[in-house]
């Protein structure tokens, strides 16, 4: 039996679609060059586009749509970047309700499904597709000059890292109408925090929004402390701030996640609810 085998190819092996030795042979290409399982099975010659489609169709209850006869409205677009696009092999193809209809070549990454969701706010409908057609159609579609969103440059040569005085510059206005929606009123939590501190986290938070970033890290180090942004499943350094800011800054966030500022010992969760 094949080792490290993936959740596909140990579900083709079971469908006797591929067998054990093509499938080795395909994990071998698929560690050296970097590619999707399914990419390099077809490929190899393993399977067929037609074959595969209709398989993951099947086996995630995932209508197939031939993308060569469907209009995409691109009206959607804005809703999911390109880089995400790209490197998910999806695209958004329509609107049916409150729910967001995609084409995708792997309906079993729900990495991609949930990102999805994330971006666009809505319930996510799933298709399966060609990857030539997807990929077809996101360089069709999408606009050519569409770039990754950038977030400054540090003065420590670090790229797309702000400095804490540059944040604002990158926020502008947008902070003022911002707000903190039904903060719990807790006579035992303190509030006594700086308003700086307070525009801080909120401009952490709102350039997050606007950057599509589906996580923040803050990382206290040494000597400073280091926000990341997970941008496209990637994570990127965003901004620094010196090192004595950290109990302020998760203070805030404890505050504003209506969460125990005391407890720092067990994991807590909460929910932070802004309008903008």
């Amino acid at each position: 039996m094949a080792v490290g085998v993936s959740l596909l190819g140990q579900l083709l092996l079971k469908a006797k679609l591929i067998t054990e030795d093509q499938l080795n042979e395909a994990i071998r290409v698929q560690r050296l060059e970097g590619k999707r399982l399914g990419s390099v099975l077809l490929k190899l010659g393993y399977l067929n586009e037609e074959s595969l489609i209709t398989f993951l169709s099947r086996q995630y209850n995932a209508p197939a749509i031939n993308l060569s006869e469907h209009k995409v409205d691109t009206s959607l677009l804005k809703l999911i970047p390109y880089e995400t696009a790209k490197r998910y092999q999806l695209i958004p193809i329509s609107k049916d309700g409150a729910g967001l209809r995609i084409a995708i070549t792997d309906p079993s990454n729900n990495l991609a499904i949930d990102d999805v969701r994330f971006l666009s706010g809505m319930k996510v409908i799933v298709h399966v597709a060609a990857e030539t057609a997807i990929i077809d159609s996101i360089e069709k579609y999408y606009p050519k000059k569409e770039t990754k969103v950038s977030v400054g440059k540090g003065k420590g040569g670090d790229k797309d890292v702000m400095e804490m005085e540059d944040l604002n510059k990158v926020i502008g206005s947008a902070l003022e109408d911002m707000t903190v929606v039904e903060e719990k009123d807790d006579k035992d939590m303190p509030r006594e925090i700086d308003a700086p501190v307070v525009k801080l986290v909120n401009g952490i938070l709102m350039n997050a929004i606007r950057s599509h970033a589906s996580d923040i890290h803050v990382e206290p180090s040494e000597e400073i402390l280091r926000v990341r942004y997970r941008i496209d499943g990637v994570l990127q350094p965003v901004l620094k701030l010196p090192v004595k800011m950290k109990n302020a800054l998760t203070s805030r966030i404890k505050i504003m996640s209506h969460l125990d500022i005391s407890e720092r010992r067990l994991q807590q969760d909460g929910r932070i609810k802004l309008k903008f």
